[in-house]
Order: C-alpha cells, then sequence, then structure tokens
C-alpha cells in the first residue's frame, strides 16, 4: 500500500483505528504502516494533543497539498479518454476462424467507413489455445468463435446464432430431389476442420447416435475453399447457414435431415479493455 495514500487517511481521520477503517485493513497493520511511515519521512506524522491525535506541524503543513495531489491521480486513472470514431486513428486486431472473418468483416469494414476512416481491422488467425494469452499480450484486441472455446476467464458477448445447412453445385443429380436422411448419408461428403485433417464433426456424432454414418472424403482446412471445391465436385457439404448465404449463385442449399442444436458465436477480449471507450465502441459495431 502506497506510504502516501497512508499518511492521507491518517492526516484525514487524526485517528489510527479511523484511518484503518477507511482503507479497510486492521488496525494492527495500519500501526505497522504508520511506524514504517515515520521511518521513511523522520517525522512522527501524528502526536497526542488535548482532544485525541494531532498532526505535527510538517504534516500539516502538506495534509491538504497531499490530499489535491491524490485527488488528481485518482481523476487521471478513473477517467477515460473519449473516443471520437471520426477523428480516432487505431488499428483493432481480431482474431477469428475464417468463417466468422467471412461472415463479420466485410459488414464491419462497410459500417465503418464513412464514420471512422482512420479505424483499421487486422483480421488475424488465432491459437485457440493460447486465445487468453495473445489477448493477454497484447497480440489481439479481440477473438470472435465458438462459445465453446472462448476462455471462461476472459468477458464475453454473444454476437449471433447460426445453424448448419446443406450446399451443393446447382447441377449435383440431388439439386431436384428432396434430401432425406438416407440419401444425404449416401452422398460423398466433404467437411472444414480448422484443427486439420478430422473427417468427423458434429454432424457426424448427431448421426452415430441416430444408428447412421455418412462418408466423409474430404477435410478442408478452411471455409473459403467451400465453393471452388463444390463447383467441381458431386460431393456435398453441411455449413453454417450465414456463410452459405455469402455463396455464388451456381450454389444451392437444402436443409439438414438431422435435427442439430444451433451454435452460438461469441467476441471475447481482454478484462482491461472493458471500459476503454474505444473498444466499446468497436464491440457495438460487431454484428451481422
Amino acid at each position: 500500500m502506497s506510504l502516501l495514500v497512508v499518511m492521507n487517511a491518517l492526516l484525514q481521520e487524526r485517528s489510527v483505528t479511523g484511518a484503518a477503517q477507511r482503507l479497510g485493513i486492521s488496525q494492527p497493520a495500519m500501526s505497522a504502516q504508520l511506524a514504517k511511515l515515520r521511518y521513511r519521512i523522520d517525522d512522527p506524522v501524528l502526536v497526542a494533543g488535548k482532544n485525541g491525535m494531532i498532526p505535527t506541524a510538517r504534516s500539516a503543513a502538506i495534509a491538504e497539498p497531499l490530499r489535491e495531489h491524490l485527488v488528481g491521480l485518482a481523476d487521471l486513472a478513473f477517467t477515460t479518454s473519449p473516443f471520437d470514431p471520426k477523428t480516432a486513428e487505431r488499428t483493432f486486431r481480431i482474431g477469428a476462424t475464417d468463417y466468422a472473418h467471412a461472415v463479420l468483416l466485410a459488414p464491419l469494414l462497410e459500417r465503418i467507413a464513412d464514420h471512422a476512416p482512420g479505424v483499421r481491422i487486422a483480421a488475424l488467425p488465432f491459437d485457440t489455445v493460447q486465445a487468453d494469452g495473445q489477448l493477454d499480450r497484447g497480440e489481439l484486441d479481440m477473438i470472435i468463435t465458438s462459445e465453446r472455446l472462448i476462455p471462461q476467464s476472459i468477458p464475453a458477448l454473444k454476437l449471433f446464432e447460426d445453424r448448419f445447412i446443406v450446399v451443393m453445385r446447382s447441377e449435383h443429380p440431388m439439386a431436384p430431389e428432396t434430401l432425406t436422411l438416407e440419401s444425404f448419408c449416401q452422398q460423398r461428403h466433404f467437411l472444414v476442420s480448422p484443427s486439420g485433417g478430422s473427417f468427423e464433426g458434429a454432424i457426424d456424432i448427431k448421426l452415430k447416435e441416430l444408428g447412421h454414418e455418412r462418408r466423409v472424403v474430404g477435410s478442408l482446412p478452411s471455409f473459403l475453399l467451400v465453393q471452388s471445391v463444390l463447383s467441381e465436385s458431386d460431393a456435398i457439404m453441411a455449413v453454417p447457414e450465414k456463410l452459405a448465404s455469402r455463396l455464388g449463385k451456381q450454389m444451392i442449399t437444402k436443409p439438414l435431415p438431422i435435427e442439430v442444436d444451433p451454435f452460438a458465436i461469441y467476441c471475447g477480449w481482454h478484462t482491461r479493455d472493458t471500459l476503454d471507450p474505444g473498444h466499446k465502441w468497436l464491440r457495438s459495431n460487431i454484428h451481422t
């Protein structure tokens, strides 16, 4: 604890007990602080008077300047600088999956283009295991990912929910047909594995619960490959609906023939940025 804060409490309260209560510490702890203060400044600070403790002449002379100094420091610490998007020059580093970037980045850039010409957005990948560390080190200002990958130690805000639907090329043999559970499982499938190389996802787990299995023939590292891969193949894919809506006209969509719970996308940030005006402005502008 700062000895200046201790000295101010003692001079304002003129009592060891009162100063201890003011600072929320025990009386013995305050007595120890007073002893340290007296040694440091070579002055008793408070001495016995007729009606209790009184400050020494030296302490009395600095009591008011000390109080004003501490008030000024408090104002400096707790007053945040305003953020004016029209004049601000700032770069925000957002770590997200390619899917989240694809869904959110373009609308965000369009939204701030005219209102915040000096604000730049750096769209970056992030390590799902070390995300809290990247935020702590200042490598990222925000992460955007599914709820289950948001570290529990950081603040988070739900952005939207999405669900899986089926995508295929418009000339696919199944294009004019109704996609049943049986016909769905009979198709060749691609899936996206952000971690790399997996051939099983949430849909496969659900299918196993129902006693079914699909044939996954390809594992892609990115949702951004969906259109180019499917346009040259008779395979199909289950992709998030908000991403599917951004694919070209050569792709068509069909409902997923099984019930899979929707998933939520969250943004998360370091606690130190919660009250930052610029960061609050950024959070208010991230939505679909």
